[in-house]
């Protein structure tokens, strides 16, 4: 009975104008609730949200020698915007937070045009790319994202379009001018600087993301394939090259000011704290089960355990371990070397101990959804809808089961068809070229925070990811199955 509904409105979108008028729709309720929400929401300055306006105002007020010297600190591109906000705001007189949500706001629309773009490359109907867009835009999640001061934000279009450039580079390695291969590892290089100055982590996943390239390398090697040999290594150490005379000069200016040949700083503390937590001897069977119950989230946990038992699944006393080595008895890249040394004698003392609870904090990443994860006070209509049991449950449920769907399905996609991604003889299918490198950096990024605590606003710098992911699984999988299109 509805399926001919159903399909009449996929055909209807499918329309050239019918479809220039949804995008324009789409867009316009973006933009009507974002444009809502900057003048009636209010950025609560607490924990991480304090550091950042404080390293914000230390760049905007003392420079970026301050900065140095009081560091290492945070990753320095989101406090940049932070300095901007403040003086423009001091230009016009008025408050730096609604210049801020503003600047993050215009991120939003700049992500949704990218991951529109993405959507259109890997050829998804008319209608789930624009239903993904228009969430994306409303996801409360995301939204909360961009009227909080925290740094995931100012990564989303970074990721979008260093997929976009995956895509054209594994082309071109395959056949391309080497004109054409040095213009897209400066490009690749650089959107990969500009997210490790917003993330550190992303120093590492771009590391995994030149691996597949290795593998071509290496392949163009054994079947004698000189063009592809030349290209791909002309991609790979141009691509490291620039990355690293960007990367590095920042570790020195570090070194120079404040002793520590660092990119950022705290991470050493918190992995040892996590790693002395997961090999803990005292950890019972019930603890355990109290961590698998917190996968889905905290509320999940207290149904079933106490507040106790659900803290120490948590975040909490990981960054403040009494084991660490006292800062005055040692300091500078000493201390972090002696920390890391501590860190994997604790991880030797119980290995499959230590990776199990990794494996279960990898698990909630794809709870990303959330109507709770605070920082911003909303309008008194909006709170009250984000606390209905109901609606924030099933939203988080809803959204995390797809997420899932659509990893499993792009798993057993690239699995399918490995032979085919790698083949030299061609350039590949676009499609499972994008879905591929959506994996790799979902993969890595998950995996590599998983050495410490996941919580919710951390998996959001991947969301736009997961949704290309659910829309690839609806168009190809459900929508056939269902026979609409």
């Amino acid at each position: 009975m509805f399926k001919p509904i159903i399909r009449n409105m996929f055909g209807a979108l499918e329309k050239p104008v019918i479809y220039r008028r949804g995008i324009i729709i789409v867009f316009l309720m973006c933009f009507s609730y974002w444009f809502y929400l900057i003048f009636t929401s209010q950025m609560l300055i607490r924990y991480d949200a304090s550091v950042y306006e404080e390293l914000g105002r230390m760049i905007y007020s003392q420079g970026w020698i301050e900065y140095f010297k009081t560091g290492p600190n945070r990753e320095p591109l989101y406090p940049l915007t932070i300095a901007v906000s403040m003086k423009i705001a001091d230009i016009f007189a008025t408050s730096y937070q609604l210049i801020q949500k503003t600047i993050q706001v215009m991120i939003l629309f700049i992500t949704q045009i990218l991951l529109f773009k993405l959507l259109s490359r890997l050829e998804i109907k008319n209608v789930i790319k624009l239903a993904v867009v228009l969430y994306f835009g409303l996801s409360p999640a995301i939204v909360n994202s961009a009227f909080s001061l925290f740094s995931e934000i100012i990564t989303y279009p970074f990721v979008l379009a260093i997929i976009l450039m995956s895509l054209l580079s594994w082309q071109a390695v395959h056949r391309s001018s080497f004109r054409r291969i040095v213009a897209l590892s400066l490009l690749t290089s650089l959107l990969f600087v500009l997210s490790a100055f917003a993330k550190g982590v992303f120093q590492y996943i771009f590391l995994f993301f030149l691996i597949p390239y290795f593998f071509v390398f290496i392949n163009s090697i054994r079947i004698k394939n000189k063009g592809i040999l030349l290209r791909s290594a002309t991609y790979i150490t141009l691509a490291l090259l620039i990355f690293n005379s960007l990367i590095i000069p920042f570790k020195l200016l570090n070194k120079k000011f404040n002793d520590h040949f660092e990119f950022t700083n705290r991470y050493v503390a918190v992995l040892f704290g996590n790693a002395a937590k997961r090999v803990n001897p005292a950890l019972s069977p019930r603890l355990v089960a109290a961590h698998l119950a917190s996968i889905p989230g905290g509320g999940v946990c207290r149904w079933f355990f106490s507040e106790d038992e659900c803290r120490y699944c948590e975040f909490y006393l990981a960054d403040d371990h009494p084991e660490l080595p006292s800062k005055k008895d040692i300091s500078g890249d000493k201390r972090r070397a002696k920390i890391l040394s501590l860190t994997i004698g604790k991880i030797g003392q119980k290995p499959m101990q230590y990776f199990l609870f990794m494996g279960i904090e990898a698990l909630r990443m794809p709870f990303w959804e959330s109507t709770q994860i605070g920082y911003v006070n909303y309008p008194s209509w909006l709170k009250r809808l984000f606390e209905l049991s109901l609606f924030k449950n099933g939203l988080r449920t809803l959204t995390s089961l797809f997420t899932f769907l659509g990893l499993f399905y792009l798993i057993g996609l690239i699995f399918k068809h490995k032979k085919k991604l790698f083949d030299l003889s061609g350039d590949g299918n676009p499609r499972l070229i994008i879905c591929f490198f959506t994996l790799l950096i979902i993969f890595s990024y998950t995996g590599l925070y998983a050495f410490f605590s996941i919580v919710t606003r951390y998996s959001l710098v991947i969301v736009s990811l997961y949704l290309t992911g659910i829309a690839y699984f609806i168009n190809q999988k459900l929508l056939r199955s269902w026979k609409l299109i």
